[in-house]
């Protein structure tokens, strides 16, 4: 397992700013109903309210029902995805991300067995750990393009107990960034935008060990044929979804639907346009893959979650040109 140096701890406590508070109901990281078969499901539609009835008498089951059903319908208004859903233009076949090793005939394997972090391992106190598994993904994923590159010695690959260990024995101000898994409810938890920073860091870290570092490039509003660029271009791309609950199914946590659903992150890792298929290196699933079609794709990566970065947001890893 990977052990960094002091100076990248010394560097990750200098440089990490303290998180912005983040509300206790934002602390689930997980996407339940992105399965491991692509389905070519449409975006959910807003549940019908029921008409006013004389017959419910005021806090009766069905009264509070039918004003669940109407606020689940507001919130779906507010935080839903309601934009296009079309297939990225001008891709035939199956294309993956370009990292060493991968090969034709078994690149669905190999990614899994060489790049996937579990973001729960058995025992681990926290749910929350998705962005911090898929920082660890890409950053494994950076640093073996990056030595094989260089024809440099490859680093080994961190999991999350020896990633999790080194980052908090930075201190106090790491742990306000993410706090240890330990602490109930928000432990573990690491927005995208403080991650962005851990990985600014990290790239600190790489160009001071082997002389070469890559960009972070945190951005909104993007689309599935910039996902399919950084397919091509093999960049480590992290996308940040978020997942509907209603307050009328009782689905997770019903305080987190005030703030748009249930945040995940996951790793982008290929795409078949025959099938419309995305394969996404999923921390949060134990086969270790979502297969999503772009409808699905959109209505999570598009749902706007409110500590999260605005809709459709993608984390990208862009290597020095050597």
């Amino acid at each position: 397992m990977q052990r960094f140096s002091v100076s990248f701890r010394a560097n990750l406590l200098l440089a990490i700013p303290s998180a912005p508070p983040v509300a206790q109901a934002a602390s689930a990281c997980s996407v339940p109903n992105a399965g491991r078969a692509a389905q070519p499901a449409e975006p959910d539609q807003d549940d019908p309210s029921p008409p006013p009835s004389h017959k419910h008498k005021k806090g009766s089951p069905k009264a509070a029902n039918g004003l669940r059903q109407r606020m689940d319908s507001l919130l779906e208004r507010l935080y839903g995805y309601h934009g296009p859903a079309e297939r990225p233009s001008g891709t035939s076949g199956r294309i993956w991300l370009a990292l060493p090793g991968v090969t034709a005939t078994s690149p669905t394997k190999y990614i899994l067995d060489h790049y996937r972090v579990d973001q729960m391992p058995p025992g681990w106190p926290s749910p929350n750990e998705c962005v911090t598994a898929a920082t660890i993904q890409d950053m494994n994923m950076i640093q073996d393009i990056l030595t094989t590159r260089l024809g440099s010695e490859p680093i080994p690959h961190a999991d999350l107990a020896t990633w999790v260990d080194m980052f908090d024995a930075g201190g106090l101000r790491n742990w306000v960034t993410r706090p240890p898994a330990g602490v109930p409810l928000i432990g573990g938890l690491l927005l995208p935008q403080q991650a962005a920073r851990v990985l600014k860091v990290h790239a600190r870290w790489l160009r001071a060990r082997i002389g070469c570092a890559y960009r972070v490039e945190l951005a909104s509003g993007r689309t599935v044929d910039d996902l399919m660029a950084n397919l091509r271009s093999g960049y480590p791309t992290s996308l940040h979804f978020s997942q509907r609950i209603r307050l009328s199914a009782r689905e997770g946590s019903q305080a987190a639907v005030l703030f748009g659903g249930l945040p995940h992150t996951v790793t982008l890792a290929g795409y078949e346009a025959e099938t419309d298929t995305w394969f996404i290196l999923d921390p949060g699933v134990r086969w270790g893959y979502s297969e999503l079609s772009t409808p699905r794709l959109m209505h999570l990566w598009g749902r706007r979650f409110l500590f999260y970065p605005p809709r459709c947001s993608m984390t990208t890893l862009i290597p020095d040109l050597l």
